[in-house]
């Protein structure tokens, strides 16, 4: 008497093999890996007094946030702070509930966050080559004289970072896994709407830029990556992100123009009306990779 065989769809035959559970020793670098970054970031968050610049203006904002119970206007000395978007105000402040406002807890969201980066660029690594290649560029990335220095500072640059490491990851699950592939790409939309509620634009250009280019030279990613396209995930994008810019504009009639000047500024170096300090060279931040790669530059 024959047995009756489970039909397998056509995922499960062709596009999804079954693969085989990571040895061991892939779960102990990736701990370990963490781990260090933690040592290195988590570990260390209370050493040090705020310093009075940016350190001081993100996480005093988010105490007169705290203070004055208005979680929508960072404020600094009762002056609106408008530009950033605010979510780094907005980690700040939950951790200043969970663990009382003092500099630990105002650097805790970033540390966090180069956790966070550290493991994906891992699981990035481990899907386009093996762990080994993933955990390597997890050291180089905690090695490099930027992360070691600027990672340590409370300002959006870290989160944003994880929040583009997140969009990149998802992507490239969207990419090798056609089932699913939805909540993958719908995940790339959120984790670029969440960068773009902490620094702005770049939150959305910088992943924009990647799948592009690869939808350019390789005709398999363009074709995937054209679901991404899809108008469910414009409106997810909108709904995380316009809420906090609609409520600005209507309580300050200029605020897009401000946050246009504040975007084009920066990426020019140029110096207007809205600034009150010099513009810097754009050619001097392509120099400054050089710094901020080593020892890998």
């Amino acid at each position: 008497m024959t047995a009756s065989a489970r039909t397998l769809s056509i995922e499960e035959t062709l596009l999804e093999p079954p693969a085989l559970p990571p040895p061991p020793t892939r779960h102990a670098l990736l701990v370990i890996l963490i781990a260090l970054a933690a040592l290195l970031h988590v570990v260390t968050v209370g050493t040090g007094d705020l310093y009075s610049e940016t350190e001081g203006q993100y996480a005093g904002a988010a105490r007169e946030m705290v203070a004055s119970h208005n979680w929508l206007l960072p404020t600094n000395d009762g002056i609106p702070r408008l530009q950033k978007p605010p979510l780094l105000y907005w980690v700040i402040i939950a951790s200043y509930k969970i663990l009382g406002v003092n500099e630990a807890a105002a650097r805790l969201p970033v540390a966090l966050a180069v956790v966070a980066t550290v493991a994906l660029i891992f699981l990035i690594g481990e899907k386009l080559s093996d762990y080994w290649r993933g955990f390597i560029a997890g050291l180089i990335y905690l090695s490099f004289c930027g992360t070691f220095l600027l990672a340590r500072i409370v300002m959006p640059e870290p989160l944003v970072t994880a929040f583009i490491a997140g969009a990149m990851f998802c992507g490239l699950c969207g990419y090798e896994r056609r089932r699913h592939r939805r909540m993958w790409f719908a995940g790339v939309w959120i984790f670029a709407a969440l960068a773009c509620l902490t620094k702005g634009v770049l939150g959305i250009v910088y992943p924009a830029v990647v799948f592009v280019l690869l939808s350019i030279f390789y005709r398999e990613a363009r074709i995937r990556f054209r679901a991404l396209l899809r108008w469910e995930y414009g409106l997810i994008f909108l709904l995380i992100l316009a809420p906090w810019h609609i409520w600005a504009q209507w309580h300050f009639p200029h605020y897009f123009r401000y946050a246009r000047s504040e975007w084009l500024g920066h990426l020019r170096g140029l110096t207007d009306e809205t600034h009150d300090f010099l513009g810097a060279p754009a050619y001097q931040f392509v120099i400054l990779h050089v710094a901020w790669w080593f020892p890998w530059s």
